[in-house]
């Protein structure tokens, strides 16, 4: 491991250039992006090598430039040759799936944050994941959620568990002495 001095230095954003084997996609999230960009700053730097090639931040770098900025934060790092350029950005997109959210910790925040009048769209979080993470909000809805569970009757369980009678969902099902088991 290398240590590193690292400095941030505000950029023309005409000196960067994208990779240009860059494998990653991301178009639609660099307008997701511009609104988060809009909302908190720049705070997170692009890394770039000396001579100006995004190495890691191709959607922030995009993002900028849909937001009509000028100069952002670069880090600009010398690595030891181009290969390891590459895998350094590859590492770096692929680190972001490493991760999971803990789902009773990321609602609790989310609710927190909610009530104390954060718009959580400024999350990142579309509206329609917000839905997922919290439930719904529209009581009607919750009514008719309400209604549907209670028109489902759950057969007994049979060698193949159970099919659910409105999706087709198998759940596997049986157990010793006859318990429930999901």
């Amino acid at each position: 491991m290398q240590n590193r001095n690292l400095r941030i230095t505000y950029v023309d954003i005409s000196e960067l250039k994208e990779w240009e084997r860059n494998p990653r996609k991301n178009d639609q999230a660099a307008e997701r992006l511009a609104s988060l960009i809009a909302q908190y700053g720049f705070v997170n730097p692009i890394i770039a090598t000396p001579d100006g090639v995004v190495r890691a931040g191709h959607t922030r770098l995009k993002a900028a430039r849909k937001l009509g900025l000028t100069k952002v934060p670069v880090i600009f790092v010398d690595f030891p040759s181009e290969e390891e350029a590459q895998a350094f950005s590859i590492a770096d997109n692929k680190s972001t799936e490493w991760a999971t959210w803990d789902s009773a910790a990321l609602e609790e925040v989310l609710r927190d944050l909610e009530a104390s009048g954060i718009d959580l769209r400024t999350t990142g979080f579309t509206e329609e994941e917000i839905d997922r993470i919290l439930g719904p909000d529209d009581p009607t809805l919750i009514d008719e959620i309400l209604q549907a569970a209670e028109e489902v009757t759950i057969p007994e369980v049979g060698e193949g568990g159970i099919v659910c009678p409105r999706c087709g969902f198998r759940l596997r099902g049986g157990g010793q002495d006859g318990a429930r088991t999901y």
